[in-house]
């Protein structure tokens, strides 16, 4: 789920990137056909000009798709189904009794002893 979300806000970083890049390819344009309509540049200044407008254009138009597609990305992404965390794995039984340090292990193992004791060899002693 924090998948698809990062990845939506990737998206939309990267498209505001490509948008801001198509704003400042226009403010450029616009200010070159400002000096392209000033009387004082010669012509090989205005050819040089009218072929830099044009490749802004053209660079505009790519990066116009570019940014529908990375809508169309971000439209899927949030579509998607958020992708599930992933199972616990099971192990013998630690999901049924705690865990236990290796003190308690240590008082456990006492007490047993103490049981096996008394249950069996005490009463041999007795006996006799």
């Amino acid at each position: 789920m924090e998948q698809n979300r990062a990845e939506v806000e990737r998206i939309r970083q990267e498209r505001t990137k490509v948008e801001k890049k198509i704003k400042q390819n226009e403010e450029t344009a616009s200010s070159l056909k400002n000096k392209l309509n000033d009387p004082n540049i010669s012509v090989e200044e205005k050819e040089r000009i009218k072929k830099q407008i044009i490749v802004l254009e053209e660079e505009n138009k790519k990066l116009r798709l570019d940014v529908e597609q990375k809508k169309n990305q971000e439209k899927q992404k949030e579509k998607e189904k958020p992708t599930p965390p992933p199972a616990p794995v099971p192990t013998n039984l630690a999901p049924k009794f705690p865990k236990l340090s290796a003190y308690d292990k240590a008082l456990i193992a006492g007490i047993l002893i103490l049981i096996i004791y008394f249950i069996f060899f005490r009463d041999n002693k007795e006996r006799r």
